[in-house]
């Protein structure tokens, strides 16, 4: 996965878990570590002799942090195979029959012109946990849609 934008929000959902890869749930850490490290070196308790600074404003450096905090906190890292989880690619067939692939994402990190959809999002949402063959219905802003789920890597 690459590296999302810094504007993440914060999401959760009460008494449910955000299931992901144990990858994906890996790489958050990591993020996270660094942006305490920027933060840090934003507010002068740490010098960057590493060179590793991300350099986001300290706003956005905080409200990225806090949004992984939330995702994290309520994450579940699950080794599931066949079922779209965070961190794992999900290809899907439109009602037309266009095949589209996307990676399923943490909220707030969709962007679906990168192939990204957001965990919180109606698509996202309603792939979550869903296998190939599945129908999946889901409320978009242009009204009720459903997809087919063909493909999870």
């Amino acid at each position: 996965m690459t590296s999302p934008p810094p504007t993440a929000r914060s999401t959760t959902r009460p008494g449910l878990l955000w299931p992901m890869t144990p990858e994906a749930w890996q790489a958050l850490r990591v993020e996270e570590r660094y942006l305490e490290d920027d933060l840090r070196c934003l507010a002068g308790e740490r010098d960057d002799r590493d060179g590793n600074l991300v350099r986001l404003p300290v706003r956005d450096a905080g409200r990225r942090l806090a949004g992984l905090r939330d995702v994290l906190a309520a994450a579940e890292p699950t080794e599931v195979e066949g079922r779209v989880i965070i961190g794992r690619r999900v290809t899907i067939r439109e009602e037309d029959g266009q095949l589209l692939t996307y990676a399923l994402v943490i909220p707030g990190d969709g962007d679906p012109m990168n192939g990204w959809v957001s965990a919180d999002s109606p698509l996202g949402a309603a792939l979550l946990d869903a296998r190939p063959g599945d129908e999946v219905p889901f409320s978009a802003p242009c009204g009720p849609r459903r997809v087919q789920v063909v493909m999870v890597e």
